[in-house]
């Protein structure tokens, strides 16, 4: 498996980063360590094997463009974690559906900053929506976050948000939006 890790003082900068499966059963990945930046760098995360294949363990997305895309095949959600007081800043992040979810999580004291987020619905029948979730005294800071609602029925088809583990993890100070369905969809 393949990795592309950003270490103390370094940056991503204007860089395009785009992971995915290989030719064996791996999929590549990012990881961003320390003080490290992802600078104004886009990032496309897909996997069809599934697995955390974005990992920031301290350091700032800064105005960074994350894309974190739902598995092409069953039981293959693709993972993007912002642990560990790492911050997403101003960064533009999606978490997109498709038949697994794309999940962003915000652990142990992350905090969402003032980036934008966005958890879209799955286009494909019987898929699941994109998700962020909050947990372990994560903060979604004074971000704009929107779940969108599903385009079709679906059991778990629409954008998701989820803050769990008390009240140490919040979304207080964001500006949170939930879009209605279409076509007979759930709300996000």
């Amino acid at each position: 498996n393949a990795s592309v890790v950003f270490h103390d003082n370094s940056t991503a900068g204007n860089g395009t980063f785009v992971t995915g499966r290989g030719s064996g059963n791996g999929n590549g990945s990012v990881q961003l360590y320390d003080a490290a930046s992802a600078g104004n760098a886009n990032f496309t995360i897909s996997g069809s094997g599934g697995g955390i294949l974005f990992d920031m363990w301290g350091g700032t997305l800064s105005n960074a463009t994350l894309t974190v895309n739902g598995g092409a095949t069953d039981s293959s959600d693709t993972f993007a974690r912002i642990h560990f007081y790492s911050t997403a800043d101003q960064a533009s992040l999606v978490a997109n559906g498709g038949l697994d979810m794309g999940q962003i999580f915000f652990q142990y004291g992350a905090t969402a900053g003032e980036a934008t987020l966005t958890a879209n619905p799955t286009t494909v029948p019987n898929g699941t929506g994109g998700s962020f979730q909050f947990s372990s005294g994560a903060s979604a800071g004074d971000s704009h976050i929107t779940a969108n609602g599903a385009g079709g029925t679906g059991n778990n088809a629409e954008g998701l948000l989820t803050c769990m583990g008390g009240t140490v993890t919040t979304a207080a100070n964001a500006t949170n939006v939930a879009t209605g369905g279409a076509k007979g969809g759930r709300g996000g």
